[in-house]
């Protein structure tokens, strides 16, 4: 199974999505030695594990708990000089591209959080953010933040570099045209997992559009809600290049580290595989919108 995105080739046609401070979800696993392990690095160590395998491209958040030359991934920010170190930190510890989030400019209210009390743990550090306090939050108040971005500042944020640009949180086929516009590299469809703005469309209902007004001339990528390989199935026949999957990732690193992580990577797998066969479909061009039944 093969798809091109990004110079380059994805031999399995899903990623992981990008997490915040994952160490809130796995506090420490044992290792051989006695050593600790953080989710943000047991992300980092599954992807070195499935990557010569499959070739999965793995999404870090800026907010991560360790620093990009840790996991070899990448991010961003928002305070100029920051964002210029950044980008060569990316650079430098290999990332492959930068994605800008766009779909949250001042934090989410989080109620379910304060309901369920959910906190950073106590020492939780952002390693790519020096002084960011995890306990402040994130752009509501804090400086480092800035809701005011417009187009223009993607323009910016790809003159700092020469590595791709792309999009994550569009939902509509304005926004994506107007992105492509203004040089991206690629789309992602995503909602921030129905968690930021409520009664937002789910990402399934509006990739149809997106592809459509995009038109092949970048990348279209997706989140949100996938669970199963079924749903990466479906996801490609409506047209995206590739699907990223974020919490099935995070309870596999919960229950069982980067083991975990590498099991729903395979489970996964060999349901897109199980899937496309029985559609009748021996590649992943084969998964097309014919496919799809809807009620």
């Amino acid at each position: 199974m093969h798809n091109a995105a990004f110079g380059s080739e994805i031999v399995i046609s899903h990623g992981q999505d990008r997490f915040a401070a994952q160490s809130i979800l796995h506090r420490g696993r044992a290792l051989p030695g006695g050593s600790a392990e953080k989710g943000d690095v047991a992300a980092g160590r599954v992807r070195g594990a499935v990557q010569p395998a499959h070739d999965k491209r793995v999404l870090v958040d800026a907010l991560a708990g360790r620093r990009l030359v840790d996991l070899g991934a990448e991010g961003i920010t928002a305070d100029d000089a920051e964002l210029n170190r950044f980008v060569g930190r990316a650079e430098s510890a290999g990332a492959s591209a930068l994605v800008l989030t766009i779909d949250l400019p001042v934090q989410a209210p989080g109620t379910a959080s304060r309901r369920t009390g959910l906190r950073p743990e106590a020492g939780a550090v952002y390693g790519n953010l020096a002084g960011l306090d995890p306990a402040e939050g994130t752009t509501r108040s804090n400086p480092q933040f800035d809701p005011a971005l417009t187009w223009a500042d993607i323009g910016w944020l790809r003159s700092l570099t020469d590595l791709p640009v792309l999009v994550k949180g569009v939902l509509r086929p304005d926004d994506a045209s107007r992105a492509v516009d203004e040089g991206v590299a690629g789309v992602i469809v995503s909602n921030h997992g129905g968690r930021a703005l409520d009664t937002v469309p789910a990402t399934v209902d509006v990739l149809p559009s997106v592809v459509a007004a995009v038109a092949g001339q970048v990348p279209v990528l997706v989140d949100g809600g996938l669970r199963r390989g079924t749903d990466i199935a479906k996801a490609l026949a409506l047209g995206a290049t590739a699907a990223l999957v974020g919490r099935p990732v995070i309870w596999g690193l919960a229950v069982g580290g980067a083991d975990g992580v590498r099991g729903v990577v395979e489970t996964l797998r060999g349901e897109l595989e199980a899937a496309m066969a029985m559609l009748g479909a021996p590649t992943l061009a084969d998964l097309t919108p014919d496919l799809i039944w809807r009620l």
